[in-house]
């Protein structure tokens, strides 16, 4: 009977030690992720990589073709719709993967897709495309 005894604790030990180093890797697994910068994040990337391309199709509409008032609106200009209203879901995940996580960095993710969407929208205004 003490035998078993001594086994059962034995088990119970070993049990509670093995579930102290799964929850101790498991946070340390999530102190390893935690360290991962946003800005390497290709959530952060893709909204200011579209906001460059539509920059660089207005500006290259302008330099080819000139200012131009059509009618009706050709296809750079669908295009760039496309790219600037492509960001707001992805920037929409960012913000609610990240702020809660690292809120000083993700704001300045934020704050630096919000000058490239601008930068993008600058050529449209001045222009008046």
């Amino acid at each position: 009977m003490a035998a078993k005894a001594l086994t059962r604790r034995r088990l119970w030990r070993i049990r509670l030690c093995d579930a102290v180093r799964f929850f101790r890797f498991r946070s340390l697994a999530a102190e390893v992720l935690m360290n991962v910068s946003p800005m390497k994040q290709p959530s952060a990337l893709l909204p200011i990589a579209k906001s460059i391309a539509a920059l660089g199709l207005a500006l290259g509409y302008v330099a080819v073709f000139g200012v131009v008032h059509e009618p009706d609106e050709g296809t750079p200009a669908h295009l760039w719709q496309l790219l600037m209203a492509g960001q707001v879901p992805v920037v929409a995940y960012f913000a609610l993967k990240w702020l809660p996580r690292a809120p000083g960095q993700a704001l300045r993710v934020l704050a630096l897709q919000a000058v490239a969407t601008l930068a993008a929208c600058a050529p449209v205004y001045w222009f008046k495309l």
